[in-house]
């Protein structure tokens, strides 16, 4: 592993842009050292925040923010359109992990560069692995193989626990927060880890978690109903991070790219996308939003389609969240997004 010592300078310049702490949309050029400073002045003017909580993912900030209201300052590890695939802390960063109380993490293997963080750590923030009870699929055997009919006959994993922290990149599929009922799971766990780390709150979080669940249950009814005529369809995805979505509705997913979205689409992969797509016919390939559309528009020339954005929530804009998006509103435009693909309405 490499030691987060030996990060590049580029790197550091390059992430200091996405070091900010969400909600302090209006300091957009703050850089990391602004994020401390804003952060300690924070906690003296939110005299209510009992927790100071890292979230390792966009997911996961928004359902701490949604359960943990004034209760929780809540810092967003990596920020604005960084990828999470392929992110690595900066020593300033680590100082803020080491001072919150609760580290929350997407677990599954998204984290790795988690080993390095972990050496880093003193003691007294406690790391959560939220993916605890989630039932993981299994990662794909080959970037570069066509994975839309994976067999998910083994997805339960019964001796999924802690001992899980250090799964690779590739043992697992981390992408679960894009299924309703898996991120409901991780919305729990979260609640758990926040009554856990402070037991005064419990009826705050109580309330705020009750109505939490409900939101998950109406966005899992919606995505029923509006998918259930389409089981059984393929949709062309940036990469493949909508397994867990795709299995609970019955769609298939085929990736521009792969699990870890690691390297560009072969020739030959392009061209079996591309006579799937005309076999079935595919209207609409999906790019990642904030991403790059260029792979999309390609594949979508060969087959006479359009392109659309989709959204692996792996990153969420300061300016979309400042407009009050969050992980609801982007699955709901993911929804709309994949039902117009199909040509409903």
């Amino acid at each position: 592993a490499m030691r987060i010592t030996a990060i590049s300078l580029s790197l550091l310049v390059a992430l200091s842009a996405c070091n900010n702490t969400p909600k302090e949309e209006k300091n957009g050029n703050d850089t990391s050292e602004g994020m401390v400073s804003t952060m300690s002045s924070d906690s003296t003017e939110k005299t209510k925040a009992a927790l100071r909580v890292i979230a390792s993912t966009d997911a996961i900030y928004d359902f701490t923010k949604l359960i943990g209201q004034d209760r929780v300052e809540v810092v967003d590890l990596i920020e604005g359109d960084a990828d999470a695939h392929h992110w690595e802390p900066t020593p300033k960063l680590l100082t803020q992990i080491n001072e919150a109380d609760l580290f929350l993490l997407n677990g599954a293997g998204l984290e790795s560069w988690l080993p390095d963080v972990q050496a880093s750590l003193t003691g007294k923030v406690k790391s959560v692995d939220l993916s605890d009870g989630v039932a993981l699929r299994k990662g794909e055997e080959d970037h570069d193989h066509e994975d839309a009919d994976h067999d998910d006959s083994d997805q339960g994993d019964a001796d999924h626990d802690d001992a899980d922290h250090d799964h690779h990149h590739g043992e697992f599929d981390p992408h679960y927060w894009l299924s309703p009922q898996a991120a409901a799971r991780q919305a729990k766990n979260i609640y758990d880890a926040l009554v856990a780390a402070d037991p005064d709150g419990k009826e705050v979080y109580d309330t705020n978690y009750k109505a939490l669940q409900e939101k998950f249950e109406a966005l899992e009814r919606d995505y029923a109903e509006k998918l259930k005529p389409y089981s059984g369809r393929s949709v062309i995805v940036p990469h493949e991070a909508f397994g867990y979505l795709f299995d609970a509705y019955g769609l298939k997913q085929i990736g521009l790219e792969g699990m870890l979205a690691d390297g560009q689409p072969s020739a030959k992969k392009i061209a079996e996308i591309v006579d799937l797509a005309k076999k079935e016919g595919i209207k609409t390939v999906f790019y990642e939003a904030y991403g790059d559309d260029k792979e999309a528009e390609s594949v979508a020339a060969e087959i006479g389609a359009k392109t659309a954005p989709l959204y692996t929530l792996e990153a969420e804009s300061k300016e979309d969240r400042a407009k009050g998006e969050n992980y609801f509103t982007f699955m709901q435009k993911n929804l709309e997004a994949l039902v117009d693909s199909f040509g409903g309405n």
